[in-house]
């Protein structure tokens, strides 16, 4: 009877022992994966943009697309789905299908999912199953996302926790057979296991929940965080001033010195923004080479905006020695107040973006508060970029031709291609109002090959000894595909490389020397002109003149328009350009010749060509082909065409004023 009695309790004692380890293993179990599928609710909330809109039933945007289609899994949750708030589904990791899901109705506890969203309570299910022979355990947690407080949708994630099982069930498997005085540590084991997996848990919650708010490069805050903290100040009707900080030129640093420099350059510039900000400032990395700093109105005038920003330029401007390297870069503030520049989180942000721009379209390297005319600038702009981009898409450009004149015969000897566009109600719009935006919003390669192959095409029109200039930006060098697409110009229009001449600037030749260079003599040994535009406005010409691959050097209208007299100092800049333009045996056109008085100067001074409204003002291509004789050979005919068609043009030509004239009309 005492054996069976023992038996009976040690028996007891072994099912009551496996029974309660069960039970925690189990607690265990659901624990971690409901803080594992908690942390994973952080995690997805932190990565995206628009979660909400998306649960709701919106397209996703990029960044939330990027990272449901790169994150099928994260580290033992190995698939999970998500439901709107009806509980329809809405996106599943396994077959990456974006709101088509159709894995059925959501099962939740109680009548509806909006009356078990309501009680914020996760629902786990355990399952176990046989795998080749060991304990396969798959946990299945269904918990609702909350943002801001709302419940906006329900996160279903399966975590495989066999490795788990095994290392709790295995313990306990060996204790229970000690029975007696082991019970002890039957208890004991499990209780000490789910405390140390409870620590190891929190230790990851608090990394990634410092992923979740910290840049890892810098250290600052993200975006995320970043927008956070001002929604709050938003909320609480605070008034706090924001700058928006861009990086000038870091783009060549990371190109020429490489990434490792530019995230050391990015860490150091982290690190005096924050210097300059003050210990009261929020600072952030928005991205990439983007910084942000908030200061809240009532720090003033410790922390006065203006000497904020004004402190973040002196800082980013000073050298910075990286890894032995010397780096000079730079960088641009835009900043707004709240609530007097914007009262949402969209416009106040859009107010500093639009002070930023102007800083840097201003010239770089200064700080710039956020005005009124600022954002009619920045609407004007928009309106101006949406005409370009439908003027390409329509092809609703043209073309003007000013003659350019040969200076000791006044006979003209070609034509220069000036692109012209209209807005919508046909007032024509200045070159230097949509070149620049051109460039700057990935036009201006279309428009350089449209006026490239428009402008040969209309050149093989004229009589053989007529050329044509076409004005080239920096940015038509940069894919080293120029000299094959003038070929194939002047191939589709039958006109020789001679007659064509490519004005290029001194800013191109400074920006992308050696690629440029390349380029040019090889356009020149075809036989195609290079022309030096707007020479005496640069800083940096006389030190590579003699060294390019140039056939016209031309002199600025800038400095012709103070020509009014040998005692004039424009008359001995002027002399000194054409003097040097002579000794490099380069052809020297001066543009913007308007007076009698200035041609009869610069005639005095040897210059070679002109061009101006004195002489001819840029007209239509239909206008220009009324100076040519109907029945004269044109194209790729003689050296100089016949008689009739040179005296013709001669006679147009000596004319200057009543040829000024022709163009105006």
């Amino acid at each position: 009877m005492y054996l069976a009695m023992m038996v009976a309790s040690i028996a007891t004692m072994m099912f009551g022992s496996i029974l309660i380890s069960n039970m925690t293993i189990r607690q265990i179990l659901s624990k971690e994966a409901v803080e594992q599928t908690e942390s994973f609710i952080s995690f997805l909330v932190a990565s995206t943009d628009a979660l909400p809109e998306f649960l709701a039933g919106d397209l996703p945007t990029t960044r939330t697309t990027s990272f449901l289609a790169n994150t099928p899994r994260v580290g033992t949750l190995f698939r999970y789905a998500l439901h709107d708030r009806e509980g329809a589904g809405r996106f599943e990791s396994d077959a990456l299908d974006f709101g088509l899901a159709t894995t059925g109705a959501l099962q939740v506890p109680g009548p509806s999912v909006e009356q078990w969203l309501a009680s914020r309570q996760p629902v786990v299910e355990i399952r176990f199953s046989e795998a080749g022979g060991e304990q396969d355990v798959i946990s299945t947690v269904t918990m609702p996302i909350v943002i801001g407080g709302n419940a906006v949708g329900v996160a279903v994630a399966s975590i495989s926790q066999s490795l788990t099982y095994q290392h709790h069930s295995r313990q306990i498997r060996d204790l229970s057979l000690k029975i007696g005085g082991m019970s002890a540590l039957v208890f004991a084991l499990p209780l000490l296991s789910a405390l140390w997996q409870m620590r190891m848990r929190q230790k990851a919650d608090r990394k990634i929940a410092r992923m979740a708010q910290y840049d890892a490069l810098t250290g600052l805050l993200n975006r995320f965080a970043f927008t956070n903290r001002i929604e709050a100040m938003i909320l609480r009707k605070e008034a706090f001033y924001i700058h928006l900080v861009d990086l000038d030129r870091f783009k060549q640093v990371n190109d020429v010195r490489g990434h490792g420099i530019g995230d050391l350059l990015l860490q150091e510039v982290g690190s005096r923004i924050l210097q300059a900000a003050g210990p009261k400032a929020i600072v952030a990395r928005l991205g990439g080479d983007e910084f942000a700093v908030v200061h809240a109105r009532s720090q003033a005038p410790e922390c006065d905006p203006r000497s904020i920003a004004d402190a973040i330029v002196a800082e980013l401007s000073r050298p910075f020695l990286l890894e032995g390297y010397h780096i000079e870069i730079g960088g641009s503030v835009g900043s707004a107040e709240a609530p007097v520049d914007g009262d949402t989180l969209r416009d106040i942000l859009r107010a500093a973006d639009t002070a930023l721009y102007a800083a840097k379209n201003g010239g770089r390297s200064q700080a710039v508060m956020f005005t009124a005319p600022m954002d009619e600038a920045r609407l004007a702009r928009l309106a101006l970029e949406a005409r370009l981009r439908e003027a390409v898409d329509l092809g609703q450009f043209e073309l003007n031709f000013q003659p350019l004149f040969e200076a000791s015969t006044s006979e003209i000897c070609g034509f220069e291609a000036l692109l012209r566009l209209k807005d919508p109600q046909g007032e024509p719009i200045p070159p230097l109002s949509f070149i620049p935006i051109a460039e700057s919003i990935g036009l201006i390669e279309a428009l350089g090959d449209w006026a490239l192959f428009a402008a040969c095409r209309e050149a093989r029109n004229w009589p053989a000894h007529f050329r044509v200039s076409v004005n080239i930006s920096t940015i038509q060098f940069r894919s080293g595909a120029l000299p094959d697409r003038v070929r194939t110009a002047l191939d589709e229009a039958g006109l020789e490389p001679h007659r064509l001449c490519l004005e290029i600037t001194e800013g191109t030749l400074i920006k992308e020397t050696d690629q440029v260079m390349q380029q040019l003599r090889q356009l020149r040994e075809w036989g195609v002109k290079i022309a030096l535009d707007d020479f005496g406005t640069g800083y940096s010409s006389l030190s590579y003149l003699s060294s390019l691959p140039l056939d016209v050097l031309k002199i600025d209208k800038a400095l012709v328009r103070n020509l009014t007299s040998p005692a004039n100092p424009s008359w001995e800049i002027t002399k000194a350009i054409i003097g040097l333009g002579r000794a490099l045996n380069l052809t020297v056109t001066v543009e913007g010749v308007e007076t009698e008085a200035q041609r009869v100067l610069l005639l005095a001074l040897g210059c070679t060509h002109m061009q101006g409204f004195l002489l001819g003002r840029p007209a239509p291509a239909s206008e220009i082909r009324t100076l040519f004789p109907p029945d004269g050979p044109q194209g790729q005919g003689g050296d100089d065409g016949p008689p009739r068609s040179r005296n013709r043009l001669a006679e147009a030509s000596a004319a200057a004023p009543a040829l000024a004239w022709e163009f105006q009309k």
